[in-house]
């Protein structure tokens, strides 16, 4: 009779030591899925801020063409007030000393009576150096933008055999008006956060007077 208590105690004692092991077992097992679950998690983010940085750099490419599109057609139909009239720092469009600036104040969205014709550029009350760029330009756009310019002489030039030469932004040579000037446009987005906290990307052109 002793005995077989005895067996059952040691059985019992087993039964315990076996579902303690179990436990541990089940418990590390949670634990290694809980961290690699963890691990996936994680990567979540880094792919949506990706994701989205690919997106703002196309739209940011985009944009610039467009309002470098814009400011060479503008320009050409009125050299003088875009780029300048004497050669100067004198046009709408100034060398970035002299460029309007854009401070984490600078968090306005356009309206839409700020639209410029029927692009996605919109005026702003920044400076004329400075637009706003929504894609698409009505409804909620998926990006929206400030687009700073200014510009700097073209400098290092070689022509008829003599380096450099910078060219003048305006000057009347032989009867023929002439100038040329390096636009650079610095996008940076999304205008609703803080000037300091934004995206940006700067690109440049260069602008030659055609008549």
């Amino acid at each position: 009779m002793e005995t077989t208590r005895c067996k059952s105690r040691v059985n019992e004692m087993r039964s315990q030591v076996k579902l303690l092991f179990n436990l541990i077992e089940v418990t590390l097992a949670i634990a290694v899925v809980g961290i690699g679950i963890a691990g996936v998690m994680s990567l979540f983010p880094v792919g949506v801020q990706a994701s989205r940085d690919a997106i703002g750099d196309n739209y940011a490419a985009d944009s610039v063409e467009q309002v470098l599109v814009y400011l060479a057609s503008a320009s050409q139909n009125n050299w003088a007030s875009y780029i300048s009239s004497d050669g100067t720092d004198n046009g709408t469009i100034k060398e970035y000393a002299s460029a309007s600036v854009i401070t984490d104040a600078s968090i306005t969205l356009p309206l839409d009576t700020d639209r410029i014709a029927n692009t996605n550029l919109f005026s702003t009350s920044l400076g004329n150096d400075v637009f706003c760029i929504k894609q698409p330009a009505t409804g909620n756009a998926d990006f929206v933008a400030h687009v700073k310019l200014w510009k700097a002489p073209i400098s290092n030039m070689t022509i008829a055999g003599v380096s450099g030469i910078t060219l003048p932004y305006f000057q009347t040579v032989a009867g023929y008006n002439v100038g040329a000037a390096r636009i650079y446009a610095e996008v940076s987005w999304p205008v609703q956060k803080p000037y300091s906290k934004r995206t940006k990307r700067v690109y440049a052109v260069e602008l030659f007077k055609q008549n």
